[in-house]
């Protein structure tokens, strides 16, 4: 066993082996006295939990009379439910210290944080380290949920206070908003005086409520310009069309998930160019596309469904509104209970529409296709046809469209019930 060394040079060692896995477990290995020190490396993600009684002023003494902050990567903020002291709330001053602990840091999170913000009490070393931001240079992710619900969180809380703590980094690629309620607070930007600069290339928005405001503040300050990668699960899908329209050209990557709907009256996905998705969303604007992921749920249908027009139909009303740019496109449709009467599509509307041009050919770069169909145990399946109707479709897609889609490598249609005749 070598002599105790001094706690500043096992300091040193650590923070210049902090990416040095085999080192530091060589250096804990060595001697007792690095133990306590040296194993601080074994933490690649720390959660905190603010309990009563608990205060994040606690932690950030913690972070100060210890290294632990220089190897932290991932960092999770919980607060309390509901907190009606505002020693337990977290102020963006308090935050940006706590931030400076933490050099290294590349994902964060915040959790049902209370927030408690008086601008006029702040200091002027806090107004200063405000404008400079954090050090954290390397954080790539930044995550808030559950922000602003008043059953959550405390009332006096707005989910926009999440916009205050991104205006202060200075880049960040990925920003992930999850069950957070803006319908409370008059204005996005806490702080007009600072510098506001959001621009994530990465944007994920889970469930938040009234979202149409959300979208609304998103574009008037040029959020979404620079978003390459657009996930989106929501209910509301009528913010979709002004999202796609302010993300322009950027876009690359798009995942809608309608999330789960309760009922539908009409479940007429592909069939009725009036009422399915794809002319509310429109993808004229996203001439950089590659990548397309369409989800919808639907837990039951209470009045009437229409068979979707498939396999053949998505080639008629779907694949003309992509990009030639699109390389990979996926729909995916979780039906349930049918309640009402059901319609089966005939070969007379078939014929009918075999006649329409489409456009499938300028889709040179699209190498694989799946729709997918589920259905709940109990519910009919969500694609019903005939023999005769599916071999008629499937030889129009193998006769006259394959052939169109010089880059096709897959193709796949999953679920599709085929009646007894």
């Amino acid at each position: 066993m070598i002599p105790a060394l001094p706690a500043e040079l096992v300091d040193i060692v650590i923070d210049h082996l902090f990416d040095d896995k085999p080192s530091l477990r060589a250096c804990a290995l060595v001697s007792s006295t690095w133990l306590p020190t040296s194993r601080y490396h074994l933490f690649r993600s720390i959660t905190v939990f603010i309990k009563q009684g608990m205060l994040f002023a606690d932690f950030l003494n913690f972070l100060r009379a210890t290294h632990l902050g220089l190897l932290v990567r991932d960092l999770t903020l919980s607060g309390v439910k509901a907190t009606r002291y505002r020693q337990d709330r977290l102020s963006h001053p308090l935050l940006l210290h706590i931030l400076d602990r933490l050099p290294f840091l590349r994902s964060f999170r915040l959790r049902q944080v209370s927030f408690y913000q008086n601008p006029e009490s702040w200091s002027p070393e806090d107004r200063l380290r405000l404008r400079m931001g954090p050090t954290s240079l390397s954080l790539d992710r930044l995550q808030f949920e559950y922000i602003g619900r008043p059953a959550e969180v405390g009332s006096e809380t707005s989910a926009w206070e999440v916009f205050g703590v991104c205006s202060s980094f200075k880049s960040f690629r990925t920003l992930h908003l999850s069950d957070l309620d803006f319908r409370t607070g008059s204005r996005p930007w806490l702080h007009p005086q600072l510098p506001c600069i959001v621009r994530p290339t990465v944007l994920r928005i889970d469930n938040c409520v009234a979202l149409r405001i959300l979208v609304k503040n998103l574009a008037r300050y040029q959020v979404l310009s620079s978003v390459e990668e657009l996930h989106l699960v929501s209910e509301d899908y009528r913010p979709v069309g002004k999202i796609l329209q302010e993300a322009g050209t950027r876009l690359r990557r798009l995942t809608l998930d309608m999330g789960t709907l309760e009922t539908l009256r009409h479940y007429i996905f592909f069939v009725n160019p009036g009422e399915h998705l794809l002319n509310l969303v429109d993808l004229a604007h996203c001439t950089s596309l590659v990548d397309l992921t369409l989800r919808l749920h639907v837990v039951r249908t209470i009045h009437s469904i229409t068979t979707v027009g498939m396999p053949w139909e998505p080639f008629r009303a779907f694949l003309p509104r992509l990009s030639p740019t699109i390389q990979n496109v996926t729909v995916d449709i979780r039906s349930g209970p049918l309640l009402g009467a059901q319609r089966f599509l005939h070969d007379t509307e078939i014929e009918r529409w075999s006649g329409i041009e489409d456009r499938v050919d300028r889709l040179v770069n699209l190498k694989t296709l799946n729709f997918d169909f589920h259905h709940v145990p109990d519910a009919k399946p969500s694609l019903h046809m005939t023999p005769e109707t599916f071999a008629t479709q499937l030889e129009h897609i193998l006769v006259h469209k394959l052939p169109r889609l010089k880059a096709l490598r897959k193709l796949s249609f999953s679920n599709v019930v085929i009646l007894d005749s």
